[in-house]
């Protein structure tokens, strides 16, 4: 009696562990690839197009993975969710989220991405990428740690040698050449820092092109509308110039400004307000040496009007021509 209740018992077991495994099976859909790289030659359940856990010797490739996928070539052809490790991951279809470990990562129609490895691209979405070649297209936020960064996003964190920036609305990049095109704003750290677009930026560097907004650097060239700070030149500038050399408009102060507007410094070319030991304009100046032209009101120790009727004076002159051709000219205006 107590042999068949034992019989029995083992009996109901194996029943249900067979049923577990089988229950499980048909959860963890899983897939191997062998070596020549065309189907499954191990899948389970066996008409399946959805893998939880695939396994490729070569090239592993499958209709729709959520799980982990695991080879030397993984490609996912529609949906893919988890995660990717091998020489190179290929995700083509919707990417809801995905890690990817390979010398090669590539991710489309992205909600979000994880990439680390040698070259690593993404298309939609957010993304983190860390490899030595990063590239982002048509994405909304994009993180890259890299030798060289190109992104097509809305906001991004590049970090590299070479940090490029298309369409953007907020980028901050710090590396050694940095790069935005028709961006909005954003931070800009690095030896060279270019804009193709006038924006709101604080761009700090050695040799400063384009902008806007605050720039601090040895040499700023093209500056936009905003604050110009540098050790050497400032050119192109609307706003303040600070520097050895000025070339702006707004205000200018340095040892040379040439530029209209404010200018204050030793030596000032310009039309407008200057203040320095020698300018040499139109407007009004105000120095020890002050050379203008018809036009100009000048207060300083020595002012010089070399077309003017007083062509030297000390303290005060204002340059105007008297001559009949002037009084012919002003009379025909009139």
């Amino acid at each position: 009696m107590t042999m068949k209740h034992n019989h029995s018992l083992i009996f109901k077991i194996f029943i249900s562990l067979f049923g577990i495994i089988g229950s499980a099976t048909s959860f963890l859909n899983c897939g191997i690839t062998g070596f020549r790289g065309e189907k499954s030659f191990v899948r389970i359940p066996v008409r399946t197009e959805t893998e939880v856990v695939h396994v490729s010797l070569s090239t592993g490739e499958v209709k729709n993975l959520y799980g982990v996928h695991l080879g030397f070539a993984n490609i996912v052809r529609e949906g893919h969710a988890g995660i990717q490790v091998g020489g190179a991951n290929i995700s083509n279809g919707d990417t809801y989220a995905t890690t990817q470990v390979a010398l090669y990562n590539t991710s489309k129609q992205t909600r979000f991405a994880l990439q680390t490895g040698g070259m690593n691209e993404v298309e939609g979405g957010a993304g983190i990428q860390v490899g030595l070649y990063n590239k982002e297209q048509k994405g909304i936020f994009a993180v890259q740690t890299g030798a060289v960064n190109t992104a097509e996003s809305s906001a991004g964190i590049q970090v590299g040698l070479y940090n490029k920036e298309r369409k953007g609305v907020f980028t901050v990049q710090a590396g050694g050449m940095n790069s935005v095109e028709e961006s909005d704003s954003g931070i800009q750290l690095g030896l060279y820092n270019a804009k193709t677009k006038d924006g709101l930026y604080l761009t700090v560097g050695g040799v400063n092109s384009g902008g806007g907004g605050i720039t601090l650097g040895v040499i700023n060239s093209n500056g936009g509308n905003g604050l110009n700070a540098g050790v050497l030149y400032n050119s192109g500038g609307l706003g303040v110039n600070v520097g050895a050399i000025n070339r702006g408009k707004g205000v200018n102060v340095g040892l040379f400004n040439r530029g209209t507007g404010v200018n204050v410094g030793v030596v000032n070319k310009g039309t407008g307000f200057s203040v320095g030991a020698v300018n040499v304009g139109g407007g009004l100046s105000v120095g020890a040496v002050n050379i203008g032209k018809l036009g100009n009101f000048q207060i300083g120790a020595i002012n010089i009007c070399p077309d003017g009727v007083f062509p030297i004076t000390i303290l005060i002159n204002y340059c105007y021509d008297d001559s009949p051709m002037q009084k012919k000219e002003t009379s025909s205006t009139n």
